[in-house]
Order: structure tokens, then sequence, then C-alpha cells
């Protein structure tokens, strides 16, 4: 809600309430800062409120962030180029059918859409948008109602930076290749950390993900028509410029703050349009929690495509496209046979990655099994050793008939084994030293990210 009052002791007492709610920073020091912070948003949001705009402003729980800590620490859209989108088919893209279109549409009233998250000190917006959009897309292909992980996609992607960026169309060539974890069995941490989803429940099995369609991109910015209609068949993610200092304080209302030039700095999901006051909008879900804008969600002016007028929406969107029907893997033989240092078994042979499209130098080794081949999905592997956290994968994208463990860091990988390759794909080697065995140095440790912040609250 909006705050009254005109003197700094109005300021000083929101304050004392904001740090009953949700404590004080550590030092005096620190709490000094944070105040100044919170006066600074407390004068802005009151003098937004005052122009008499579509939208209002309050003091949410950011208000004790200056606008540049903000946007460092809850904003991770990192742009993509078309390497980036690795072995994830490019389904077409979504055209005007021409047909009627309702005057508006809302997948909340369905299970397509799960209740708000808050991602936290975390720049994960885009596991976040990502998995809400699969979640959509499975419940209306299934009519069953899913909660994923985007803690798997932070851990596990190497389509992205965890809690510092990542863009959607990574994080579903990921989950194409591997089987989506139920949140329950992988809940959110907000920081970066090991990759477990061997251990999780599939909520999708691998094969689920079948590819995206384009709505709109910077080449072809989608029209207002064609977004609608997609967004009638599902719910869409959409890139968007979060950058104005007053979508930080959003409480409700149609925004309208775009920028001219928009810079895509924040993921999102659009859940449906219609319009209120003689204003069309789009109804947006965001993952800053149910303290933040309408229970957590959003309105977007609507009309025209120019990334002035939309905030950008209209140069980045997409949807996931699911196969309900897709085939458990098949069960690999027993672990223990296989991505052992040579010599090789005889389902096995010496990794070949000598690809020109891998564009990697490896001074080590690894037996790679063959892939089991189905005509119903995608290629599987034999499970990693027992006590190894790297990831199978079959390497179809690159051409390469071989199955190799994918890793972060050298505690992913088999005892003796460490992990090379590049910064955005290494492999699970040994030494190519005849006898050798193992590497001789110790493997080093997983970087750590931020804890998660508290939300949900508005002053």
């Amino acid at each position: 809600m909006g705050l009254g009052g005109s003197a700094p002791t109005d300021a000083a007492g929101a304050f004392e309430r904001f740090k009953r709610r949700f404590g004080e920073a550590d030092g005096v020091g620190a709490t000094a800062g944070r105040f100044a912070a919170f006066e600074d948003n407390y004068a802005f949001v009151r003098a937004e409120n005052a122009k008499g705009h579509s939208f209002t402003l309050a003091l949410n729980h950011f208000a004790d962030l200056p606008h540049e800590e903000f946007k460092a620490t809850r904003l991770g859209f990192q742009a993509s180029d078309p390497v980036s989108w690795g072995g994830l088919p490019r389904l077409g893209v979504h055209r005007r059918g021409g047909g009627a279109l309702p005057e508006s549409v809302d997948w909340r009233d369905t299970e397509a859409v799960q209740p708000v998250r808050d991602q936290g000190h975390c720049g994960s917006c885009w596991a976040f948008a990502s998995v809400a959009a699969l979640e959509g897309a499975w419940w209306v292909a299934t009519g069953e109602p899913l909660a994923l992980s985007e803690q798997q996609l932070v851990d596990c992607s190497s389509f992205g930076s965890g809690c510092g960026s990542g863009y959607p169309q990574g994080a579903l060539t990921y989950l194409r290749r591997s089987p989506v974890c139920t949140r329950a069995s992988y809940p959110y941490r907000a920081e970066d950390g090991l990759c477990t989803e061997a251990n999780c429940t599939a909520g999708i099995p691998r094969g689920g993900v079948v590819g995206i369609k384009i709505v709109g991109s910077r080449s072809w910015p989608s029209s207002e028509e064609a977004l609608m209609e997609a967004i009638l068949q599902q719910p869409v993610v959409v890139a968007m410029d979060a950058t104005d200092r007053a979508f930080q304080h959003y409480s409700g209302g149609i925004y309208n703050a775009c920028h001219r030039m928009a810079i895509l700095t924040h993921v999102v999901v659009l859940v449906g349009y219609g319009a209120d006051k003689g204003l069309t909008n789009w109804l947006i879900k965001n993952s800053w929690g149910t303290g933040w804008g309408e229970a957590g969600y959003f309105r977007l002016i609507r009309g025209g495509n120019t990334t002035g007028s939309d905030c950008g929406i209209s140069t980045f969107a997409v949807y996931p496209v699911v196969d309900s029907h897709a085939p458990l893997p098949p069960k690999p033989e027993p672990a223990r046979m296989h991505y052992e240092a040579p010599p090789c078994h005889g389902d096995e042979s010496v990794a070949d990655l000598t690809s020109p499209h891998l564009m990697i130098n490896l001074t080590g080794t690894i037996c790679a099994p063959y892939p089991f081949w189905s005509p119903e999905g995608p290629p599987s592997c034999p499970e990693a050793p027992t006590g190894s956290l790297a990831m199978p994968d079959p390497l179809d994208q690159w051409g390469v008939d071989q199955c190799v463990l994918i890793c972060q860091v050298d505690e992913h990988c088999p005892i003796g084994a460490r992990c090379e390759g590049r910064l955005d794909f290494s492999v699970c080697t040994y030494p190519s030293t005849p006898g050798a065995g193992a590497w001789a140095h110790a493997p080093g440790g997983p970087s750590r990210g931020p804890a998660a912040g508290q939300a949900d609250f508005v002053v």
C-alpha cells in the first residue's frame, strides 16, 4: 500500500516497521546504509504515485535495496547466440492462424499455473520462467499438474551461470536430455550447488521435452495477435526490460514505464491477457514472491509491437513443446561396466571428441559406451558410476555416437578422473598415459552462491 505523510520521520517510522518484519542489517553501518536506500525509495514511491500513472508503487520487501543492487541480484537474463541453442529443435515460428480471439485469457484459472514462487537473492529468473512454462505445457498435454524443480537447472544446466544468469533455450535444451525433477524431490535453495538430479524423482521423463516454438525474436518481432493466439494455446516464456526503477516497487495496475529501447534483462511467463479501464494488457507471472505486484503477477500495457511499448517481450517469446507419451529410457547395463580408464570393454571404445563442432582439446581419455537408440525417443546412456555426479550424455546433437560424462567440477567425476574442457562443455577423463590409472592431483571443491533473501511483504 502507499504511505502518507511528508516528513523524514515518516520514512523512519516505516523503516522501523520494515525491520521488525525482515530483521536488521548486520552492524550499525549496514543498517545506516539500508536506511539511506529505504529513505530514497520511500521518496521515489511517493513522487511516482503522485504522477497519476496507470499503475501504483509501494514499499515491498525490496524497499531497502539500492536500485543497482536490486538489478544485480534479481535480474538474470543472459542473451544467447545461435551456437548456444545446442541440440534443442526449433520447431518453427508460431504464425497467426486467423481464427477469432477471445477478449481475455487467464491460465491462472487452471492447474497449468502453479503458485507464485520466489527466486530469492539469486538471478535464476530464467530457470523459474522455463519451469513455469514447462509446467503449463505438460498440464495442457496431459491434464496432470506438476511442480517442477528450478534448482535442478541452477545446479545442473551448463547452458547458464546458475544464480548469475541463464536463458530459456539453454534450460530447455538441458531438460530435453534429462528427466525433469519434481520440486519436492529437488527443492529450491536460491544458491549454486552440486548437481544431484540422479537422486530426484522425475516429473517428466527424459524425452518429454521435444523442442520449442518461437513466437517472437529480434529478427521477427511477434505481432500482438500472434502472441495472443500463442497464449490461448499455453503459457509463453518472454524476456523483458525490467531495468526501470518503478518495476522494483510495482504494486498494481497496468505497467507502462517501458524504456524506448528495450534491453532484455529479466525472464517471466505470459499467462493471459485482458483489458481494464479502457487499457489492454498482458497478464504476466513473475518470480519475486507474492509480496511483489498483484500477488506476484503484473499487468503490462498491450498494444503495438515496438520494443518501446511492450518492454521488449515481442522480441523474445517462446514456448516449449512436449511429448506426453515419452517412453522411459531403456534400463542401462550396470554402471560399474562403463566410463572407466582404458582398456575398454567390448561395448565401449576410447572417446573420440575430435568433432569440429565440439571445439575441445583434451589431455586425458575415457572409455565411452555406445548409446541405446530407440525409434520412439532420443538416445540414452548407461548410468554414471556409483558416487559420480557427472551426467551421461550421448552427444547425438554433435554427431558423436558415444556416451561421455558431462561435468562442471572435478568432484562430479568418478574417482581417479578429472573434469576438463572449456567453460561451457567439460567431460570426465583419465590420464592418457597407459597404466597411469588416475590423475595425481586432488579434485577441487564446488563454488557456492549467495543465500536466499526474504520476500512476500508490502509495508
